[in-house]
């Protein structure tokens, strides 16, 4: 069972700390809502933390938006205050997060970026896209996690 924290005082708790704590984070969020747990659980890790801004890093955009746009933010402070107390603010950064920031060791490599290229081996402009297609969010649920529709609203 999780206790919970006295309130934290502005800098006391710093992104070493914040990792540290990142399992047990992670359990109040799952307590709360099961689809920002996966998403944290899966694709974020910790950024910053800078006075009662905690930043995250997600590692694809379109997770990252749906985080960001859905509850995602809410529920991660609250648990956030559950776990280490005070009161935060959560801000969303698309991309990769500095070493041992709290990704699960387990977890699969990051691909690289492409400025990570050697000089000549980067993308040429036949390479680039010429139109991005729009994401479907049921399709992309259904294939990033496995979701299932159970009722169709008919909104949208």
């Amino acid at each position: 069972m999780l206790q919970v924290a006295p309130p934290a005082a502005p800098g006391a708790v710093d992104a070493a700390r914040l990792r540290e704590s990142w399992p047990l984070v992670l359990d109040a969020v799952k307590k709360r809502s099961r689809v920002p747990y996966v998403v944290l659980a899966e694709h974020a890790q910790i950024a910053d933390v800078s006075g009662d801004v905690v930043t995250i890093a997600i590692t694809l955009a379109p997770i990252a938006r749906s985080f960001q746009g859905g509850s995602g933010p809410d529920v991660l402070a609250d648990a956030l205050g559950e776990v280490v107390g005070g009161s935060w603010r959560i801000q969303v950064s698309i991309g990769d997060a500095p070493a041992g920031s709290g990704r699960r060791a387990d977890a699969a490599p990051m691909p690289p970026r492409p400025t990570d290229f050697a000089p000549g081996d980067g993308p040429s402009d036949d390479d680039a896209p010429t139109a991005v297609e729009p994401v479907d969010p049921v399709d992309y649920a259904r294939e990033a996690f496995g979701a299932t529709v159970i009722s169709d609203t008919g909104q949208g």
